[in-house]
């Protein structure tokens, strides 16, 4: 099992992160309580509140 953090968040979104590369097909991937936390106010905070917050809701929903 892999844990992302908000660093591995921010790099998925931002396309310099690629799962396959980085993780198996098999392999299990969580986020932390502080990682949502993290990127709901980062999100709140950010000029785009509305757009990355919903980011935010289809990257949980898929995880």
């Amino acid at each position: 099992m892999k844990i992302l953090d908000s660093e591995h968040c921010v790099a998925l979104l931002r396309g310099r992160l690629r799962l396959p590369a980085w993780i198996s097909p098999d392999e299990e991937l969580a986020i932390t309580a502080t990682s949502v936390g993290e990127w709901a106010h980062g999100a709140h905070k950010s000029a785009q509140p509305s757009r990355n917050l919903a980011r935010l809701d289809v990257f949980l929903l898929a995880s």
